[in-house]
């Protein structure tokens, strides 16, 4: 293991677009000219300013120390040294981050030693060092453990260029994920997971109690026995982001296929093959995402399914639920919201008056029941219970989805303009 001293090195330096129109006003002046004029970091997170780029956790960081490690123990030797630090040293720079890069995949050693653990207080920065560097935990333990201690809310844990596989947590325990547990703000990118499990807990892969940033990351054949096959988020009040990430054949045996979370934001992503194989409660569903809120912008859900309710999407309502620009394709549920399912989340504190489903510019395309059976809401059903939870609708095609494609319990469908059904008639009557 090789550790250095990088203080004051910068990783990525990121440059606002006021800025940018600044330089490019000088730099006209001074007889020159901006050759794309737009962003010239180019690291495929876009302009921060961008609201299609989704929130951003801002800056990177800058890096204290660092060390290189191709081992289980060179890696867990870096998690003790960086422990070692805190945020009041004096080489500890503010938002800095202990670097810990793998020259090598490390597939042995989670056999006797278990999962890499952190408690430290610093921030840590995880990647390959050139290229995307495996961690294979083999069926033995969690990969990533990341635990909290009392006033060290500012840490955040970067993960980048890393493959997770083969983690498990199978102890009776009920803790959660199978891969990561992190107990802090956790940013992911660029990183795969695949074929990570939990199964008497939630979050097959990652667990995260605090704010989420996935990015460009992959998730495939990833499971648990409870909630979120692939991701498990809990902590309303954290910000829980998923862009440019792709989720294909991950099951729970609760609710969330892929994910469960709060409020989620989730854009330009693409949910394949996802399951929730629970049939014994209402509660459970969402063969690709349970939530209680959020945004979905620019995104893809195609052929998940669930047991009992919400092929797709399950949104047990706390605040609305947004939808644009995006494609439901035969996903199918068992009885009720072969696409979407909105249901009443069961707080008192929730306003029902202030919520409604929101669809933009979408399609939802042959969803419904497995079989072709009975369902309520071929597309998307709301049953508000004693509430009243509009569907409103703009720009919107529904295309063979099994009959009645839009269902209110309560509430009423209101209809923006521009949407198109096929048969016609499927239209709601309210709409002709």
């Amino acid at each position: 293991m090789r550790i250095k001293n990088i203080r004051g090195r910068p990783f990525r330096f990121v440059i606002s677009a006021a800025s940018i129109a600044c330089l490019a006003a000088l730099a006209s002046a001074c007889g020159g000219s901006s050759s794309n004029g737009g962003d010239d970091d180019d690291d495929g997170q876009g302009d921060p300013s961008d609201p299609d780029n989704g929130e951003v956790s801002g800056d990177l960081p800058d890096f204290f120390e660092s060390a290189t490690v191709s081992s289980h123990g060179e890696f867990q030797s870096a998690l003790d040294d960086a422990s070692e630090y805190s945020p009041d040293d004096e080489d500890v720079e503010e938002g800095a981050a202990f670097l810990i890069e793998m020259s090598e995949d490390i597939e042995d050693g989670f056999d006797e030693n278990g999962a890499l653990t952190y408690d430290g207080n610093v921030s840590l920065y995880i990647r390959g060092d050139t290229t995307m560097r495996t961690l294979d935990a083999g069926g033995h333990s969690r990969i990533l453990e990341i635990d909290s201690i009392p006033g060290d809310d500012d840490v955040r844990i970067w993960i980048s260029e890393t493959r997770f596989t083969g983690g498990v947590i199978d102890d009776g325990s009920f803790e959660y994920g199978g891969a990561i547990h992190s107990d802090h703000h956790l940013v992911v990118e660029d990183s795969e997971f695949a074929n990570n499990m939990a199964p008497e807990a939630s979050g097959g892969a990652v667990y995260c109690h605090g704010d989420v940033e996935i990015r460009n990351t992959s998730f495939s054949g990833n499971s648990s026995g409870e909630r979120g096959g692939a991701v498990y988020m809990t902590d309303g009040s954290a910000e829980q982001l998923i862009v440019d990430s792709d989720f294909s054949d991950n099951e729970a045996g609760h609710s969330g296929g892929a994910i469960y979370a709060e409020e989620v934001t989730v854009h330009d992503s693409v949910f394949t093959d996802n399951e929730a194989v629970s049939s014994v409660r209402y509660d459970r569903g969402g063969g690709a995402i349970h939530a209680s809120g959020g945004e979905i912008n620019g995104s893809e859900f195609s052929g998940n399914t669930a047991d009992l309710i919400a092929g797709a999407v399950l949104h047990y309502y706390l605040t609305s639920l947004d939808i644009a620009d995006s494609e439901f394709t035969e996903n199918r549920a068992g009885n009720r919201g072969g696409a979407i399912g909105v249901f009443e989340n069961g707080s008192t504190n929730v306003d029902d008056s202030d919520i409604s489903v929101n669809v933009e510019n979408s399609v939802f395309d042959s969803n419904g029941h497995p079989s072709g059976g009975v369902i309520d809401g071929g597309a998307i059903i709301v049953s508000a219970g004693q509430g009243a939870v509009d569907i409103v609708s703009a720009d919107s095609s529904f295309i063979d989805n099994d009959a009645p494609p839009l269902v209110v319990d309560t509430g009423e469908l209101v209809d923006e303009g521009g949407n198109t059904f096929e048969p016609e008639d499927d239209r709601p009557d309210e709409w002709n």
